[in-house]
């Protein structure tokens, strides 16, 4: 039985992207209270 290269190789692609968004999300919640604190009321 031949490997699914193409199949492997896009659950890798999807798994990197779920950890950069998850990373960006993560950013996101850091500097949001920040950027909410210091705009005037």
């Amino acid at each position: 039985m031949v490997p699914n290269f193409a199949e492997s190789e896009a659950m890798a692609i999807e798994d990197f992207i779920n950890e950069k968004e998850a990373t960006l999300v993560a950013k996101h919640e850091e500097t949001w209270p920040i950027l909410f604190s210091l705009r005037p009321s």
